[in-house]
């Protein structure tokens, strides 16, 4: 996992226009051929003007790849943004439960983080899943906050079926956060075998959020 720090000079912040985003947006990289990398920004509004951004170098994804070759160039990044309709402003204080997959722990990581500094205590439950222990590069970081208010569970298991320790977690407890505000972050595969585990778990399909359901819908 690479992490990616950003700093805005006041040069990049236009008095007029100031930049400024929500917790659970992302960024976009541009290559300049016009193709954008979509990232979730990792970090928290009052952590101004650094922006942290995390990816994953993975062998076969387009996106990565990209990214890869555009910070190898050094060259000046172009950046676009923010996007996204999924997050969490300062005035909502519902509980959460979030449920992440990969580096969409980044989006969740942004939440948790702006509700600690901004002394948000709202009940959040997190389910974090990968494929190994090693997925879950975020978890000391999130262990330090000393958040009571937050529960975090981890699934670690690589397997890609509903039997996934973490779609059968979502099968077996989603029912006791069915009050709460339902977002799930990560890649678009990840986010639908969550929403199915969801569905069999009783949760209505309304009832969940993620950005993934507008760029990258299911064939109808």
């Amino acid at each position: 996992m690479q992490q990616i720090v950003l700093r805005l000079t006041q040069s990049q912040l236009p008095t007029e226009n100031p930049f400024n985003f929500h917790p659970g947006q992302y960024l976009e990289i541009i290559d300049p051929d016009g193709t954008a990398v979509p990232l979730s920004i990792a970090s928290s509004p009052l952590e101004l003007p650094e922006l942290h951004l995390h990816y994953q170098s993975m062998p076969g994804a387009p996106g990565a790849a990209l990214l890869d070759t555009l910070l190898a160039s050094q060259k000046t990044l172009t950046i676009r943004g923010p996007g996204g309709d999924v997050f969490v402003d300062a005035v909502d204080t519902r509980p959460l439960l979030l449920i992440c997959g990969g580096t969409g722990a980044s989006q969740a990581l942004a939440i948790i983080k702006d509700a600690q500094q901004r002394g948000i205590h709202r009940p959040v439950t997190l389910l974090a899943c990968a494929d190994t222990d090693q997925g879950f590069y975020f978890r000391q970081t999130l262990e330090r906050l000393g958040a009571d208010w937050l529960e975090s569970v981890y699934r670690a298991d690589a397997i890609r079926t509903p039997a996934n320790l973490g779609m059968r977690w979502l099968v077996e407890n989603a029912q006791d956060h069915a009050d709460r505000r339902i977002i799930l972050c990560g890649s678009p595969p990840f986010v639908y075998a969550a929403a199915d585990s969801l569905a069999q778990a009783g949760i209505a399909a309304a009832a969940l959020e993620s950005d993934v359901f507008a760029y990258a819908p299911r064939p109808a």
